[in-house]
């Protein structure tokens, strides 16, 4: 009897508090809405019953309360939402439809709690005649559990270089299966960075899916670098959430960053040209200007403009330019035609070259001024005048040094004669912990014309060339070996000309120097290559003749700052005594350091090199080319970088008598 009452009376709250409530599952909902006194209001509650708004609680569901006509004070947990999948209309008068849609009666002995429920999918009403109140809630009861794994893990960025960039966007995506009897409901993942790593773009938190039984889903996460982005490695880690708390495990990405590089967009070099070599009112005057990108990073989206005065001045051909791309050290030259009209009275036509880039931060505009050197007098033309005009001779300033262009040509190929050349220059970006200063400016520059001098110029044929830039010990281990077993199947037909630049650094214990590879630490040089055992190996062969030119120093010194330079002290290395046809020019003495020579975007003692080569065209013997490069590279260093370079020859026994005459053409 006592259950009857209660079934009736609950039946009756209901109806006469709540005649247009529609109780949905909010499995269907979009859970990203705010239920608030605004969602309240659209409920429809009868205003006479008392029904307050009592708390917004989370993820779409809010309490109110109301006073039933007994004078008890009922409080309500439900949720609302327009996209409702299936609703269960409240219906007093037919008592029997509760009964027939499972209404269950439960008693607790050990509280005396009667309590009545209304199932429905995922929606349960229970009644508790202790605490006299109703509450409408989720059911996760009997449900069937899913069963979720994450598979296929993968990182995918714009350049593939398997690294966040600044400025670039990734993606980390995955799978998600769910091969569980049960459904995966409101699945979120959270994402956080782990790291100390600053500039990453990400969303925290994800949208709530549903996962069916036996199905799977593939999710992808954006991650973006942005300009302030930090060097290093970021630790992201993915965690999942789900209503039943059958979320799959967590897993995280070691993934390594690299700052945004910079481009650097500049006017390097301009010059006015007229017909007769001076600017006058009334002539067109060209303005070629020349823009370089100075920076390491690629510049996009370049545009240039030239502005002049409103008045008197006007263009005598385009004024906007659209460039496109300009990767490091690309160059591009303009011209830009104008003329200033005999009204314009100031003695300068200041002319402005705007450069726009992508970002609009990374270039310099450029202002200059050109010179009006003469006013026409007005006087007549004699139409018969044979005079010719002399053309001002402008020669463009050039972002390369002269010996990288117009290498002579010999015809002449010497098939026995190798090249082994090596141009190690980038050991920031291979070691933790490094800064650019370390790297050795230019050292790939330098390797790679010195190719063109062999194959152009000293008789090498192009397949008998090694060229490795930015080479790791492995690199070099391997094509040492190579060359090795080539000349020593040649015999005393063979010839090498060896070529280093980089770094090089000694053993403070033995003095012993050492060939550096871009991924190895002066801290650690078993993996170095031991430069006496390269002597050793290339003297075995029983070749002709083995040139050997190494722009490095074994200081722990370099052309910008040592390896090492935090020491503050430089080891003076062992001189090794070389054996077999071998000559060895070296860019330094003793304790120096083997230096730059940045106009010319080369190594000091390469430089003056390639230049005796151009000069001769390759015809000049060994004893010349030592005193010149000697000579040459110990002045400039004192007058360009303030220290002392002195280049010196090393001989093996075996040459000392004739390694002067020898000649590499």
């Amino acid at each position: 009897m006592k259950r009857t009452v209660l079934s009736t009376i609950l039946v009756l709250l209901i109806h006469t508090c709540f005649s247009q409530i529609l109780l949905t599952t909010s499995m269907e909902c979009d859970l990203y809405q705010s239920p608030n006194q605004e969602a309240f209001s659209l409920l429809k509650i009868p205003p006479h019953r008392n029904v307050e708004f009592v708390q917004y609680l989370q993820n779409g569901w809010f309490k109110i309360k109301f006073e039933d006509k007994t004078g008890y004070i009922h409080q309500i947990t439900l949720a609302y939402c327009d996209n409702y999948y299936k609703t269960i209309q409240i219906n007093s008068n037919n008592t029997e439809f509760y009964n027939k849609n499972r209404i269950a009666i439960e008693k607790t002995n050990k509280e005396k709690i009667y309590t009545e429920k209304l199932w429905h999918k995922d929606i349960k009403v229970s009644y508790f005649n202790k605490t006299e109140s109703l509450i409408i809630e989720k059911n996760t009861e009997n449900k069937l559990p899913p069963m979720l794994s994450v598979s296929d893990v993968r990182f995918v960025d714009n350049n593939g270089n398997n690294r966040i960039d600044g400025n670039e966007d990734c993606y980390i995506s995955f799978t998600i299966s769910n091969k569980g009897k049960g459904s995966a409901q409101n699945l979120k993942f959270k994402v956080t960075n782990n790291s100390s790593i600053q500039g990453l773009e990400f969303n925290s938190i994800s949208n709530m899916v549903n996962i069916n039984p036996n199905t799977t889903q593939t999710f992808k996460v954006p991650i973006n670098g942005t300009m302030k982005l930090t060097s290093g490695t970021a630790n992201i880690k993915i965690s999942f959430e789900e209503q039943m708390g059958f979320q799959p495990d967590p897993f995280e990405l070691n993934i390594e960053t690299k700052e945004f590089i910079k481009p650097n967009l500049q006017v390097v070099d301009y010059s006015f040209l007229t017909d007769n070599g001076i600017i006058q009112l009334g002539l067109p005057v060209q303005l070629k200007v020349l823009i370089q990108n100075i920076g390491q990073g690629i510049a996009e989206n370049v545009n240039v403009s030239f502005q002049y005065p409103s008045s008197n001045v006007f263009p005598n051909g385009p004024k906007d330019f659209e460039i496109g791309t300009l990767q490091p050290g690309a160059t591009k030259e303009l011209i830009f035609e104008f003329v200033a009209n005999k009204l314009y009275t100031e003695k300068t036509i200041p002319i402005t070259t705007k450069i726009t880039e992508k970002f609009e931060r990374f270039s310099e505009n450029k202002q200059v001024f050109a010179n009006i050197d003469a006013k026409s007098s007005g006087t007549a033309i004699n139409i018969a005048s044979n005079v010719v005009d002399s053309k001002v001779n402008i020669q463009v300033a050039s972002l390369t040094a002269e010996v990288d262009k117009n290498i002579p040509l010999n015809p002449t190929k010497y098939p026995d004669r190798y090249a082994l050349i090596i141009g190690n220059e980038d050991y920031s970006s291979r070691q933790k912990g490094l800064g650019a200063e370390v790297d050795v400016a230019f050292a790939v520059n330098d390797a790679k014309i010195f190719k063109e001098y062999c194959v152009n110029t000293l008789g090498v044929e192009e397949k008998n060339v090694f060229l490795l830039t930015n080479a790791t010990a492995g690199e070099m281990h391997q094509r040492i070996e190579l060359v090795t077993q080539i000349l020593s199947r040649l015999g005393n037909k063979g010839e090498l000309i060896f070529y280093y630049a980089g770094h090089g650094f000694p053993d403070e214990n033995t003095k012993e120097p050492y060939l550096i590879p871009v991924d190895v630490t002066a801290t650690n040089l078993s993996a170095a290559i031991k430069l006496n055992d390269v002597y050793k190996k290339f003297s075995q062969t029983g070749s002709k003749r083995i040139s050997v030119f190494l722009d490095a120093c074994f200081t722990g010194g370099g052309r910008e700052s040592g390896l090492l330079a935090a020491r503050g002290v430089k080891v003076r290395p062992r001189e090794e005594i070389v054996s077999g046809n071998m000559v060895i020019f070296a860019a330094t003495s003793e304790d120096q350091s083997a230096l730059p020579y940045k106009d010319k975007q080369h190594g000091m003692f390469t430089y003056f090199l390639l230049k005796k080569l151009q000069e001769t065209k390759g015809d000049v013997s060994y004893g010349t080319l030592e005193e010149y490069i000697r000579n040459n590279v110990s002045i400039e260093s004192l007058k360009i970088n303030s220290k002392a370079q002195d280049p010196k020859a090393n001989v093996s026994t075996q040459a000392k008598t004739e390694w002067e005459n020898w000649k590499l053409k």
